[in-house]
């Protein structure tokens, strides 16, 4: 009987991991695809989805790296309808994400509960640049002032 319960226990553990979120970009081969996030952007974040799926979901940059993005989880974009499967997003004039390595993006709950994750993408990196860049262009350099810039100052593109 312990067997018998086991088994049926994995089995729908697998079957609810492979119906999920599953993001897609970014991805650690968008550079090779010339598709690599930039400081500027616009950054895409696409994914697949299931009907069973949440509806909507928190969209969060992470990186264990403090010396990069001092502050995890810092939000994107909330309340992001699910069924969109796409979002871009730019940082505004005067702000940039950090560059480096090691990024994910992670859907989450809330950002309330930004621990119950629904799904996170592999690790990427962001590359100095982009089309909104401008040539005599400054980067962030005071690390306690950069996580409210990048909140303040996001344009997303829903398509």
């Amino acid at each position: 009987m312990l067997k018998h319960s086991f088994f049926i226990a994995i089995c729908l553990l697998s079957h609810i991991l492979v119906l999920a979120y599953q993001i897609t970009t970014p991805s650690d081969r968008d550079e090779i695809e010339h598709a690599a996030w930039t400081t500027n952007g616009p950054n895409d974040i696409k994914w697949e989805r299931v009907t069973t799926d949440p509806e909507t979901v928190t969209v969060v940059l992470v990186n264990e790296d403090r010396s990069i993005l001092p502050t995890n989880n810092l939000v994107l974009v909330e309340n992001v309808d699910g069924s969109l499967l796409h979002v871009a997003i730019s940082a505004s004039a005067g702000t940039e994400f950090p560059v480096g390595n090691g990024f994910r993006v992670n859907f989450v709950k809330s950002k309330e509960d930004v621990n119950t994750i629904y799904a996170q993408s592999s690790q990427f990196r962001i590359i100095k640049g982009g089309p909104n860049a401008s040539s005599g262009s400054s980067e962030l350099t005071a690390q306690g002032d950069l996580t409210k810039t990048y909140v303040s100052h996001l344009l997303l593109e829903f398509e």
